[in-house]
């Protein structure tokens, strides 16, 4: 029978946001199986999985062997790998990596399940060993100077940012150790709304029955956190990603304009839960 397998690896800030993530993907989602990998995180993590559901799989980061990983890799996805063969996956099982900060969604008054969603798509793709979808960026409409530890995401960041394109991430369908970048996984993947070379800017379309949320950060608190976490990717200001919060901070540009519209999806699921 096809798994569905979550992987998260979390230094934790807030653990509302946690909590929210947790039972956003047993209790929504409902994966099989789902294993956090903590890096040195800010409270006990442990005590949030069993009062969801104590047989999520807990690995400290440290405990990790990566040393037989591909040395071109960097430690996200060497990590990756090794949560894999810890999780042991068959051919076709599906993969997912999303960051504590973001949302897979599907609709169920189309779909029996997510696995029945992602499934559907992959045949209509031509049976791809990977699914990229485009980001539906989510933050408040006014950056936040504070965020309380009790506030989740979906309470905070309801506003959508209208934007015709963004990078995405990948839904994997299990063939080995994932191959290329953390965002792609596997060569042999396409968009569901763009040709298969658009790999980092895909264009986002807002009514597709399969999106991914993700909430970005919006309070300088929260982004000097993120520079200090060690599985970050290097912080560099990027200017060809115009909605980009990097961008943003380094160059002192306002962008708040963009989150005007409204989008209680992910409030309203969740709220469900």
């Amino acid at each position: 029978m096809q798994k569905l397998i979550a992987i998260l690896q979390i230094k934790s800030f807030n653990y509302a946001d946690f909590l929210m993530w947790l039972k956003w993907y047993n209790d929504f989602i409902k994966c099989d199986d789902i294993y956090v990998c903590d890096d040195e995180s800010s409270y006990d993590l442990k005590k949030l999985i069993n009062f969801v559901n104590p047989n999520i799989h807990f690995i400290k980061m440290s405990s990790l062997d990566i040393s037989n990983e591909n040395k071109s890799f960097n430690k996200q996805q060497k990590n990756v790998n090794a949560i894999l063969k810890i999780a042991k996956p068959e051919k076709d099982d599906i993969i997912i990596l999303p960051d504590n900060d973001e949302f897979w969604w599907y609709d169920e008054t189309k779909f029996s399940s997510f696995k029945d969603c992602v499934n559907d798509y992959r045949k209509k793709l031509g049976n791809v060993d990977a699914i990229y979808v485009p980001w539906t960026l989510m933050r408040s409409k006014e950056p936040m100077i504070h965020r309380e530890k009790t506030q989740n995401y979906a309470e905070c960041f309801k506003y959508r940012c209208n934007v015709s394109g963004c990078e995405h991430k990948s839904i994997m369908f299990y063939k080995g150790p994932i191959e290329i970048s953390f965002h792609c996984g596997y060569v042999n993947g396409k968009t569901i709304t763009a040709p298969t070379n658009l790999y980092y800017h895909s264009k986002c379309v807002y009514d597709l029955p399969l999106r991914c949320y993700h909430f970005r950060f919006t309070t300088v608190e929260e982004f000097a956190f993120k520079r200090s976490c060690e599985i970050s990717v290097k912080d560099k200001p990027r200017p060809y990603l115009k909605n980009d919060f990097l961008h943003q901070v380094f160059n002192g540009e306002d962008q708040n304009d963009k989150y005007e519209i409204e989008d209680l999806t992910v409030f309203n699921t969740y709220n469900k839960l």
